[in-house]
């Protein structure tokens, strides 16, 4: 589904991820772990290109994101309306939740179906009823976001992602903002999408929910992907000694 190769990204004189090369399946659930500052996040906003990337390529389902093909080396941007077009394709779920605040719960839901993907108000409406019944807001649909937890926030930001039935979602730590209560219930919707075999990229701190849920762990350092391998790899016998030092440290 995605195929990363030699990806660079710089800011000015700062490479944050320098020469990234990944292959991501269908169904496959890969965490990316590593220490702030490592190019996690940036790495996943540049498989959406919400992040432009320097150097490399990405390919989502044999296409080229962000960049129109060409046969000279100087890169040309893809018109705009081409990068939304796969993005539509990438539900995406940031740590803050961006709901709108001015909009209820069904409302946010219902935004992107009918007005971008120009779906009839009442076949989404309907979806969108049982996507926030599936996350357990059924009793919320009519509720703005702010009188809601942080849990039902990030619950209903999900809904609202899966509503564009994207074939690949990414998840940029979605519960770093959660205090730690609230956690389970955002984890418990991400579960359900596993075992529904959604193909995800996930973000993530949550070391016992990357080992449980995810099928690949790539630990990342200093803008490199340092190691890619099973979760029972990673997080039993890691090959690298770096990535052994570092879950030795947030496993205490």
């Amino acid at each position: 589904m995605l195929s990363i190769k030699s990806l660079g990204k710089s800011y000015d004189k700062l490479r944050v991820l320098k020469d990234i090369n990944l292959e991501i399946n269908t169904k496959d659930i890969v965490a990316l772990i590593g220490p702030s500052g490592s190019g996690k996040s940036t790495l996943l906003k540049c498989l959406n290109f919400l992040e432009p990337y320097d150097e490399g390529e990405v390919h989502f389902n044999g296409e080229l994101v962000g960049y129109s093909k060409s046969a000279s080396k100087v890169r040309k941007m893809a018109p705009q309306a081409e990068i939304n077009r796969l993005r539509t394709r990438m539900g995406m779920v940031f740590q803050n939740f961006n709901l709108f605040p001015h909009m209820t719960l069904i409302e946010n839901v219902i935004e992107g179906p009918v007005h971008v993907l120009k779906k009839p108000a009442d076949e989404v409406r309907q979806m969108a009823t049982e996507l926030l019944h599936r996350v357990g807001l059924g009793d919320k649909l009519d509720v703005k976001p702010t009188r809601l937890s942080g849990g039902q926030q990030q619950r209903a930001a999900i809904a609202r992602s899966l509503a564009m039935k994207p074939e690949l979602m990414l998840f940029d730590e979605p519960t770093s903002a959660l205090d730690p209560e609230l956690v389970g219930e955002v984890l418990a919707v991400m579960r359900d999408l596993a075992g529904d075999g959604m193909t995800m990229v996930i973000v993530t701190h949550e070391m016992s929910f990357a080992r449980e849920v995810a099928s690949r762990v790539v630990f990342m350092e200093g803008g490199y992907l340092v190691e890619d391998g099973s979760a029972e790899q990673i997080f039993t016998a890691p090959m690298n000694p770096r990535t052994k030092s570092f879950l030795s440290r947030v496993n205490r």
